[in-house]
Order: structure tokens, then sequence, then C-alpha cells
């Protein structure tokens, strides 16, 4: 990621102009969240039961001897019918409140939390005596930098992410100084090394080829020599007669 930054500021300040530090929070350890929500505004249909009932009733008295059957005709009811009739419907529904249950599992290796600084060099500007100078970028330049930076980090700021750009300018190298000498292979060219290592090459298998006989001629020699001598000093005895 720190790579990725540097080599999309380097086209516009160039390279070497931008330092780049990033930090991540990893998470080290498994975790598992349960999490139920209830809301009240929500409602869900469970059952729902229906009842109707009804009731009808009828009562006839034609023919029966009353006190209104005596009076005369047109004050009295000669019918003697009632009817009545009851009608009810009953309606029973059940709700719930809706309810979410969400279940995370995050496991090692995420990001808990990522920080970003770039520090990027100033610009040569031209001061009051017409000089130039360095100076430091604008604060648009800047912002447009921390654009970039946060696409290429992938910044996520519910998870507290944080980037950093400044711009300062950057402490120029003496011209004048001494220069770190290095060590002797530091001085010697690659062709003088191989010269070198094929001469050693070439010694090693002189020595190889000339002394290797002439040693083994030595200790042969030798060894004839020390055989003749305790041959010599230990012949047999003569044979008594």
């Amino acid at each position: 990621m720190k790579r990725n930054v540097e080599r999309i500021l380097e086209p516009h300040v160039g390279i070497g102009n931008a330092i780049v530090e990033l930090n991540l929070d990893i998470v080290t350890e498994a975790e598992l969240m349960t999490e139920q929500r209830f809301d009240p505004q929500e409602r869900a249909l469970i059952s729902q039961e229906s009842e109707e009932s009804s009731d009808q009733s009828s009562n006839s008295l034609a023919g029966a001897v009353s006190a209104a059957s005596n009076l005369p005709e047109g004050q009295g009811d000669s019918s003697g019918e009632s009817r009545s009739s009851r009608s009810e419907t009953r309606q029973r529904s059940n709700f719930e409140v809706s309810r979410v249950t969400r279940e995370v599992r995050k496991q090692p290796g995420d990001v808990k939390r990522l920080t970003v600084a770039v520090l990027v060099n100033g610009t040569m500007a031209a001061n009051d005596a017409g000089e130039m100078v360095p100076a430091p970028r604008s604060e648009a330049e800047l912002g447009s930098i921390r654009e970039l930076v946060a696409s290429a980090v992938g910044f996520d700021e519910t998870r507290g992410d944080q980037i950093t750009v400044k711009s300062m300018p950057f402490v120029a190298l003496a011209e004048s100084g001494t220069s770190a000498s290095g060590g002797l292979f530091d001085r010697l060219e690659m062709n003088s090394l191989a010269r070198i290592a094929l001469i050693g090459l070439f010694a090693l298998a002189l020595a190889f080829l000339v002394l290797r006989p002439l040693l083994r001629a030595r200790n042969g020699s030798g060894a004839d020599y020390g055989i003749a001598g305790r041959l010599g000093s230990t012949a047999p005895p003569a044979r008594r007669r």
C-alpha cells in the first residue's frame, strides 16, 4: 500500500519528493457478534380468526282470545305476530413486533484502523526580491493529493481512518563534502576481480600438476631405501652342520 501511494505521487511531485508512512491496526483475534433489533413501528401479522353468529326468533298469537280481540275493529292488533333477528361478526388478529437478527463474524487479519502520513517536498517560488526560494505547496494541491491517497489505501471514515498530508521544503545536500571511501572490492572493477580470480586458479593448477609428482617421487625413494635397510639387517643365520 505504501508503494502504491508513492507510485501515484511520483509522476506529479517527482522521484524522492514524497515520503509516505503507513500504519495498520490489524485484528489479531476472532470475534463473533450477534445483534437483535426490534422496531415497534413495523408489525408482522401472525394469525387471524373470524367468527360470525346470527339469531332469529318469531312469535304468532293468531286465534287466541284476549282483551284486545274484544275491542272494536281497528283498535286492537288481531294478528298477534312478533319477529326479531340478530347478527354478530367477530374478527381476531395477532401481530408481532418486527425483529431483525444480525450475526457478524470477524477473522484475524482484518483492518481495524488505518493511518497515513504523507510529507511532500515544497516548490520553488519567487520572493519579494525576485529570488527563487523554497515554498510549501498550496492547500488546493494538498487536497487533491489527499484524495488520491485516500483512493489508493481504501480510506474508510466510519472505521476511524486518518490521512495527514503536509508540504515542507526538504533539506538540500551540501555541495562540498567528503565522500565516503569504500572497501577494496568497491575500488576494484569487475574486470580486475575476474583477472585476479583467473590468476589464482592458474597458480593452483600449476602447483597441483608440478609439485604433486615431485612429492610422490620423493616419498617413493625414501620408502625403497627403508625397505632395503630392513632387509640387510635381518638376513637369516647360517645353518649348523
